[in-house]
């Protein structure tokens, strides 16, 4: 009886100890603000960058091989696809 008392006891007092912690103060909060600022910028920034890389290779003046060319260019597109569906999808 002892010392399934001293187990209860010892719960308790686990327990009363995990309260006495501090809750985690919105840590996830901060990182969902800030992918609310980063990712809109560097989807930006990123569409920029593909729409003139399209503008390059689409001049075929880059002193490459017609089929480097366009495999570069379908890396492009799909990339940017991506980047205009991903946003779509964050809006909704």
């Amino acid at each position: 009886m002892d010392e399934r008392l001293s187990a209860i006891e010892w719960n308790n007092t686990a327990m009363h100890f995990r309260r006495q912690i501090p809750p985690n103060y919105g840590t996830l909060d901060v990182f969902h603000n800030i992918e609310q600022i980063y990712f809109p910028i560097l989807a930006a920034i990123g569409v920029i960058g593909n729409a003139l890389t399209i503008a390059i290779l689409y001049r075929e003046k880059c002193d490459l091989s017609k089929h480097v060319t366009r495999y570069l260019m379908a890396m492009t597109v799909a990339d940017l696809l991506q980047r205009i569906t991903e946003f779509q999808g964050a809006q909704h």
